[in-house]
């Protein structure tokens, strides 16, 4: 982003002048009276609250003027609860932008010695202040006591903005430049549309009230009375200038009930459409291949329009141009890949590229134009029924499930109707799941209601055909008698359909597709019997006893206790059905947990089928011998393999720790025997990893290989136990800087360099190879032709770090420095950057040297890294690396000095407070600089801190005169004998002169130099 300097005019184009606005400051009961419902009186209320009281002395004593500004004061009189309280403060008889913000700052507190250049920190009786971005002006007021749940207080100051010649209409395309004294009309006018474009002053009577003034100067009240929404200025200018302004008139328009002026929704339309010169909005990419509007904006404006009023989104989108570009799965068929095919229909042939899976376009473009009616008729009423617990994972559920029809799933039934097999439902998956990537749907945070959860979605569609069929239940069996109950197999039929019953969102969405279909008389009828049914199971649960339904199934089996032969799992549901109706009949349980925990144990006991199964079939001599030096015999290598399937088990069945279950339910400790001391796996694996990778790395390969060939029917303890080494294989890399092959073939290649360094094969060094890209399956992302992995650092680390937690290694205690392996694989990615890494950083990160394992993972991933362009080799930066970390080496022949030496009284006065990390970065150059020139092993630290001290005073005369006026010779010593005035700056230039020259000065000194000066001033006088 440009700092440079903009000029007013730039600005000011945009800008409608008080002469164009008939009326441009409103009173509040101006404003109350042409709208009524506002809810200007609760931000009144909430401005009352302490925490904004230093706002009101920067008014009082700095004579700034603070504005409301933005969302809030639209939505306040749209008769919307105020939220997101923005403020502008302005100075306008501050003589210039620096000086207005420093009497800002210095009103609030002063700096905090650890603040950074990009993050500036003011701490003082009003809380931490924190400058959020210098181009932008932003602070963020952090109040003291803040309570848990509440937001900053966001204070800017005006700014100017304009975008850059090079712009292509993206968010970062701007000059941007904060301008403290800037009238706030200036700041309005860079604004998208006039009902955003409002301020609200907040001044105060001399008996303390607040009182309010809106000022208008582009006409957004008038626009707010007609419900109308107006780009500020020229529309095609607030666009072109800003292209996903258009996604905001488009979310604004949904979610106000604003309707967009003519000339706003020609631009739009306009900059969508299709020709040679300009792709769509949504189209556009910049130079670089990136999409000008990030999909992640993308998906932010859509959502919120989307999950407001998902129908007039549909809508508004089809007029403005948006509909073809958003969803094309209603208007183009394109083809799915067989890999995107869902697995069941790959058989198919007539389904992949070698025959389009829409080939009928006539059949099929009439048969889209339904769905998308249906789907917009389903919405509506979905809206209606259920606006309150809707969410917009059932919109698009709604929106996508019936986008896999096509002729292929198409059939005519005995009565004539036209009717689909269910696997149009696979199909509707795949397209719903593309939907969702191509859009980055999903991209919204964890918390956020608007998140999109695919998985959820597919499962609903997984389970649609389920709910269609409970709605032709033939109940003939209880026509002579309604009060029969239903039977045990319709029970469970409803419960694996509608798990939440009433409650659950596939029942409602199943209610709005049934009553906007043509034939909704007769799918009325068959919903309430539904809902009557789904009525009585609830009534059969709430008068059952508190348990788990689901403790144990044959997909439990398979899923968490790692079976695999459906005769061995049919034995075992069957013994364990047993047991569980046993432990239910003689037991009361506080909880479903207690009761699982207790099937648990006696379901691994030493005569179970489980134990039976691991014992003859899932833990091989292969498995035991792998791990037989760690161990006194084979027979206790494979009881700790048998002790990681506990732990692995345990986890998944129970979602916490073998130990943390042992102490909740003793009988857990008493059936597998845990006061047993045993070596735990991981550690035994890890030395074995270090001391043999090559047969660790293929003990591992062939299991994975085995599992991913014949699925269940051949799984091995290497697949079970490392569930997140696999997906490596085959996870594809960008050539550009991994011509090697895939992430496990890079994988192997970092255990060959550790050894060609000569690197100590530690099992921590071990461990942070095989976890430290396990990050990038889940990561992975392609744009254009690159492949790139943002964020894989700290995602291993979290996987790392839950491997750890189901094997029931204790952090604290175990013999593999854990803490360090974790914070290897997290800051492994970190150094990969364009600015270089500095001495003192290196330090930090690496304070061991070349023995620190960061250093080792980083280099061995450097040097197993082959890119497609010898000329990209990475040789150069691990060679300036470890020169860094070499040198970090020598301040090991005094261990702990250079801390001791900047700690000390001496070297903390001459620092000082100001630019300490500059000041620290030089310090320590300078320390491992005196260090290399030790021609011998005698070392006098204090010969090297008087050295390296003077070189510090030598390196910057700015920071030495400063520590002369600080420390040496203060202002007050020299008013006390009677010296003032330039007077004092010229003794203290002469001081820091006899520093820069290398002299020593002592105490006596300085009186020397204040006894002379006096005598002058006296025989001046004289």
């Amino acid at each position: 982003m440009s700092t440079k300097r903009l000029s007013k005019t730039q600005v000011s184009e945009s800008l409608k002048t008080s002469e164009s606005v008939e009326h441009t400051v409103w009173t509040v009961a101006e404003l109350n009276e042409q709208f009524p419902n506002n809810t200007l009186a609760s931000i009144e209320e909430d401005l009352s609250d302490p925490q904004f009281t230093p706002l009101w002395g920067l008014r009082e004593r700095l004579g700034a003027n603070v504005y409301l500004t933005g969302g809030i004061v639209r939505d306040a009189l749209l008769a919307q609860a105020p939220k997101d309280y923005d403020f502008i403060v302005n100075f306008p008889n501050m003589p210039d932008h620096q000086t207005a913000r420093e009497a800002f700052e210095n009103y609030f507190g002063t700096a905090d010695a650890n603040s950074t250049q990009g993050e500036r920190k003011i701490v003082g009786p009003f809380g931490t202040l924190v400058l959020a971005g210098e181009d932008y002006g932003v602070y963020r007021l952090f109040p003291p006591n803040m309570k848990e749940g509440d937001e900053p207080i966001d204070i800017a100051f005006p700014r100017r903005e304009a975008p850059t010649e090079q712009s292509h209409g993206g968010a970062k395309d701007f000059d941007m430049q904060s301008d403290a004294t800037l009238e706030v009309t200036e700041d309005l006018a860079r604004r998208d549309f006039t009902v955003n474009a409002l301020a609200l002053e907040i001044s105060q009577t001399p008996e303390g009230k607040q009182v309010f003034h809106l000022k208008d100067h582009v006409g957004g009240i008038t626009d707010l009375q007609n419900k109308e929404l107006n780009a500020v200025g020229d529309p095609h200018q607030r666009i072109a200038e800003y292209n996903s302004r258009a996604l905001r008139a488009l979310r604004f328009a949904v979610q106000k009930h604003l309707a967009l002026s003519p000339t706003l929704q020609e631009v739009i339309k306009r900059l969508n459409a299709k020709n040679e010169t300009q792709p769509p909005l949504l189209a556009k990419v910049k130079p670089d291949g990136r999409f000008v509007i990030p999909r992640e904006t993308v998906a932010k404006e859509v959502l919120k329009a989307f999950g407001h009023d998902p129908t007039k989104t549909l809508e508004l989108s089809e007029e403005l141009g948006f509909l073809a570009d958003l969803f094309p799965e209603f208007f183009s068929f394109e083809p799915l890949s067989k890999r995107e095919l869902p697995s069941k229909l790959r058989t198919r042939t007539e389904l992949t590229n070698e025959s389009h899976p829409l080939d009928d376009p006539t059949f099929n473009t009439a048969l889209r134009t339904r769905v998308f009616e249906h789907a917009k008729r389903a919405l509506t009423h979905h809206k209606e029924l259920f606006d309150e617990v809707a969410t917009v994972d059932d919109y698009l559920f709604i929106l996508t499930y019936e986008l896999g029809k096509s002729h292929h799933f198409a059939y005519t039934d005995a009565k004539g109707s036209e009717r689909f097999t269910p696997e149009y439902l696979l199909l509707s998956q795949s397209y719903m799941k593309q939907m969702v990537d191509r859009l980055a749907l999903d991209s919204m945070s964890t918390n956020h209601h608007l998140k999109v959860h695919p998985d959820r979605i597919e499962h609903m569609m997984g389970r649609y055909y389920d709910a269609i069929s409970l709605l032709s239940v033939d109940l003939d069996y209880r026509q002579q008698d309604p009060h029969l109950p239903l039977s045990a197999q319709l029970i469970e039929r409803i419960l694996r359909t509608f798990p939440e019953l009433t409650n659950d969102p596939l029942w409602r969405i199943l209610q709005s597709n049934v009553i906007s279909a043509s034939d909704s008389d007769l799918g009325v009828d068959q919903l309430a019997r539904l809902e009557q049914q789904l009525c009585e199971v609830e009534t059969i649960q709430a008068n059952a006893p508190d348990r788990d339904e689901q403790i144990i199934s044959g997909g439990i089996f398979a899923k968490h206790f790692f079976f695999e032969r459906s005769r061995e799992i049919a034995v075992a549901v069957t013994s364990s059905d047993k047991l569980r109706l046993e432990l239910i009949s003689t037991n009361t349980f506080e909880s479903d947990l207690q009761l699982r925990r207790r099937f648990f144990a006696k379901t691994m006991g030493p005569q179970s089928p489980t134990r039976t199964h691991w014992n003859n079939r899932l833990v091989a001599e292969k498995d035991g011998a792998l791990l037989a030096s760690q161990y006194k015999d084979e027979t206790m290598a494979k009881r700790s393999v048998l002790r990681a399937l506990e732990r692995a088990a345990c986890f998944s069945y129970l979602g916490e720790s073998l130990d943390e279950a042992a102490i909740n339910e003793p009988a857990i400790a008493a059936e597998l025997g845990l006061r047993e001391a045993l070596v735990p796996f991981v550690e035994s694996f890890a030395n074995i990893l270090a001391q043999d990778p090559q047969r660790a790395l293929l003990w591992l390969e062939n299991g994975f290989k085995k599992d991913m060939r014949n699925g269940l029917k051949s799984r091995e303890v290497a697949a079970v136990l490392f569930p997140e080494i696999k997906p490596l294989m085959g996870c594809e890399q960008d050539d550009t800087y991994h011509s090697e092959g895939d992430v496990w073939t890079h994988t192997k290649l970092l255990y060959e360099t550790a050894q060609k360094q000569g690197f100590e094969q530690t099992p921590e060094l071990a461990l942070a190879i095989l976890f430290h890209d396990t990050g990038k399956p889940k990561t992975q992302t392609r744009e254009l032709d690159r492949i790139h992995f943002f964020g894989h650092e700290k995602v291993s680390t979290t996987i790392l770090r839950e491997f750890f937690d189901r094997q029931g290694i204790d952090l604290d205690t175990s013999s593999i420095d854990t803490e360090k392996v974790l914070y290897a694989i997290e800051h492994h990615g970190d150094f990969y950057g364009n600015t270089p890494l500095s001495l003192l950083e290196a330090r930090r990160f690496m304070p061991e040297g070349t023995k620190s394992l960061l250093y080792q993972l980083v280099v061995c991933d450097a040097l197993a890294s082959i890119p497609a362009d010898p000329s990209r080799s990475s040789a150069e930066f691990v060679s300036n690396l470890t020169d860094l970390v070499q040198k970090i080496e020598l301040e090991h022949i005094v261990p702990g000095a250079f801390d001791a030496f900047v700690e000390s009284d001496e070297m903390t006065a001459l620092v000082g407070t100001q630019s300490l990390s500059a000041k620290h970065e030089l310090l320590y150059g300078l320390w491992i600089e005196a260090l290399q020139q030790i021609s011998d092993k005698k070392v006098d630290i204090e010969e090297i801190s008087q050295r390296v001290k003077v070189s510090f005073i030598q390196a910057n005369r700015e920071w030495t005169r400063s520590y002369v006026g600080r420390a040496l010779l203060m202002g007050k010593q020299c008013i006390a004998r009677g010296i003032t005035g330039k007077k004092i700056g010229e003794l203290q230039n002469s001081l820091t002169d006899m520093l820069m020259d290398g002299q020593e000065v002592t105490e006596e000194t300085i009186s020397m130099l204040l006894l002379e000066k006096t005598r002058t001033q006296l025989e001046s006088l004289a």
